[in-house]
């Protein structure tokens, strides 16, 4: 792959673009590597956590688009173009005598910075450079606090510094429980595989839960029935969820399990963590008792936060600062579900930049089809980015702002690398398309 010699001892994987992150963990376990860190749900791919700024939680990680080191794309022309760093991996005089004119090698921050995460508008993924680190195991404290105690943790600061990974997920009630908020961390412990099986599980009875489809339809006719009963089934959840030790690789802890499969909807802001991050929640709690009394409209899940590093990516939410960003989160079919969120996203606009509001079954905001994103102008209904950098100075180097909406097969070399195969690895299924025919290849 053309890495220069000041690179050699790094761990670089180039995947393709439609490979699944569960497909790429299993390949890196296998190969004594793993992800530094990753959102919670891995059935994604690897353009659509990218190219969306998906990130985890901990003050100490940016988003997973930060550990892209390299990006193949195929452009508005139908070129192919490798867009680095200025201080990339990849040996230009290397590249260039072997593909000739046939590829074009961009070196520079600010290319990179635009189009690693460009939501699909600056073109077509084919392959991703990643950086990763040896396998490493974690261990996942679960404990449930009264919000005052978070709040005077997230005031001191130290909380975050102390876990490597850190993330609250809270009920907007007060109800028999000041508004409880469970509190996870988890940070690294020696491998886990030795571990007795009550210590390398979550609780199964949640699992199974969870695992089943007509759980939230029962929640939900429940709610029909009784809306008043959410602070209790929302409280009931979180202590249900509490748990003293969880060790696993570190993937399986990262993954939050089968709570992903609940079908649901959401929307996610991002708040400066400037004094904002809690104000944002009181203006929840707020917006939560208001929605309440005046028409009986209920919080149906627990809402989430998590803590995450600036990225220099222009259109990444944590662009040029650290971020508190607030997942919150509706069951499908739930009453008045909408119309909360929409309270929600008015009440904290004031305070960051929101996210986009889209249906999904999964955990994560990857779900976004590039058609909806044709234009740069239409970003004003999306409102992503803090915009402190000229986005348009991507466009110089895509030649059309259009998105470029076409799936390529074939036509993709694999510049004469060893190459070990991922299955399944060419199905996008609706997240971004992989092109060509690209493996698994450590660097």
């Amino acid at each position: 792959d053309f890495v220069r010699a000041e690179w050699s001892g790094r761990r670089l994987v180039r995947a393709e673009a439609g490979t699944r992150i569960k497909e790429l963990n299993a390949w890196l376990d296998a190969n004594g590597m793993g992800l530094t860190n990753m959102g919670g749900y891995d059935h994604q791919t690897v353009a659509g956590v990218t190219a969306t700024s998906t990130h985890g939680s901990g003050i100490e990680f940016g988003p997973l688009n930060d550990a892209l080191r390299s990006l193949d794309i195929v452009v508005g022309d139908g070129s192919v173009q490798r867009i680095e760093p200025a201080d990339g991996p990849t040996d230009r005089a290397a590249f260039e005598a072997h593909h000739g004119g046939g590829r074009t090698l961009v070196q520079d921050d600010h290319a990179f910075d635009a189009i690693c995460v460009a939501m699909g508008c600056m073109g077509v993924i084919c392959t991703a450079m990643i950086e990763v680190r040896d396998r490493f195991c974690l261990r996942e404290v679960r404990e449930l606090h009264p919000w005052a105690k978070v709040k005077a943790d997230l005031q001191d600061g130290g909380v975050l510094e102390r876990h490597e990974h850190y993330e609250v997920a809270f009920s907007p009630y007060d109800d028999r429980y000041a508004y409880p908020c469970l509190v996870t961390t988890r940070d690294s412990v020696s491998d886990s595989r030795n571990r007795p099986w009550s210590i390398r599980t979550r609780n199964p009875l949640v699992e199974l839960a969870a695992q089943f489809p007509f759980t939230p339809h029962v929640i939900n006719v429940l709610l029909d029935i009784r809306p008043s009963l959410a602070p209790k089934l929302l409280l009931a959840a979180l202590r249900a969820l509490v748990k003293k030790r969880y060790d696993e690789v570190s993937f399986k802890v990262f993954n939050i399990g089968n709570a992903n499969v609940l079908p649901a909807y959401s929307t996610e802001i991002g708040v400066p963590m400037d004094g904002r991050h809690i104000e944002a929640v009181e203006t929840i709690f707020r917006v939560a008792r208001e929605r309440r009394e005046i028409g009986r409209v209920y919080q149906s899940s627990p809402i989430a936060l998590r803590f995450v590093k600036s990225s220099p990516a222009y259109l990444s939410m944590m662009n040029g600062r650290d971020t508190m960003m607030i997942e919150l989160i509706g069951l499908n079919g739930n009453d008045g579900g909408m119309e909360l969120l929409k309270a929600y996203e008015e009440a904290l606009h004031p305070l960051g930049e929101v996210g986009v509001l889209a249906e999904k079954t999964v955990a994560r905001m990857d779900r976004l089809g590039v058609g909806d994103l044709g234009r740069r102008d239409d970003l004003r209904h999306v409102e992503v980015a803090v915009g402190r950098r000229r986005r348009a100075d991507a466009d110089r180097f895509v030649g059309h702002r259009d998105v470029l909406e076409v799936a390529i097969h074939g036509g993709v070399h694999r510049d004469g690398m060893d190459a070990q195969r991922v299955a399944g690895a060419q199905n996008a299924q609706g997240d971004f398309a992989a092109v060509g025919d690209y493996d698994f290849v450590e660097h």
